[in-house]
């Protein structure tokens, strides 16, 4: 490392081993070996820190020769712009007059357009609510004579059971009649 080999470094572990002691000897290498770490670590540091200002004039010559092409740039664009501006304005005045007649032309139109649709409209809602009305009188109307025919049927009905149920009522009257008479003609028969 130091120019020292092995032989030498015996010699100066021994002499430590002896001056130090076997129980503090551990901690010392500790100690010894995190400031070489630190040590180490603060020398790249200082070499990364080197080649990083390196780095930043590289990048401060690049700057500049944008910087320079971008002056270049803008000074170009200036001058074609002035050029244009002249001939801009004649044509920007042709184009508002063109503009104002045909702005006058589609409003006209679209007025027109407008108040045709709106009465189009209305008699489309003048005619859904007349319809509307037209339809809730037939159904009205029909529901009224449902009802009638329902209410005709239901008492047909009533009138045909209670007639049944009369007939009934006589055929068993008669039939009780029948029996007992029959018994009293037995029992004169047998008597």
């Amino acid at each position: 490392m130091f120019g020292i080999g092995m032989p030498e470094m015996i010699l100066i572990l021994a002499v430590a081993l002896i001056v130090i002691g076997p129980k503090k000897l551990p901690d010392l290498a500790k100690s010894l070996g995190r400031a070489l770490g630190e040590f180490k670590k603060a020398t790249k540091d200082f070499k990364e820190s080197i080649d990083v200002e390196d780095n930043f004039k590289e990048l401060k010559d690049v700057k500049n020769a944008f910087d320079d092409i971008s002056t270049d740039i803008k000074e170009t664009i200036d001058v074609d712009i002035k050029k244009e501006d002249g001939a801009q304005e004649a044509s920007v005045e042709s184009d508002k007059e063109e503009t104002q007649e045909t702005s006058a032309e589609s409003d006209k139109e679209e007025t027109q357009e407008t108040s045709a649709e709106s009465d189009k409209d209305e008699a489309q809602e003048a005619s859904v609510e007349s319809d509307k009305e037209e339809t809730q009188e037939t159904s009205a109307e029909s529901d009224k004579d449902e009802a009638q025919e329902t209410s005709e049927k239901s008492d047909k009905d009533e009138a045909q059971e209670a007639s049944v149920e009369s007939d009934k009522e006589k055929n068993k009257t008669e039939i009780e009649k029948e029996e007992e008479e029959s018994k009293g003609s037995h029992d004169d028969e047998r008597g």
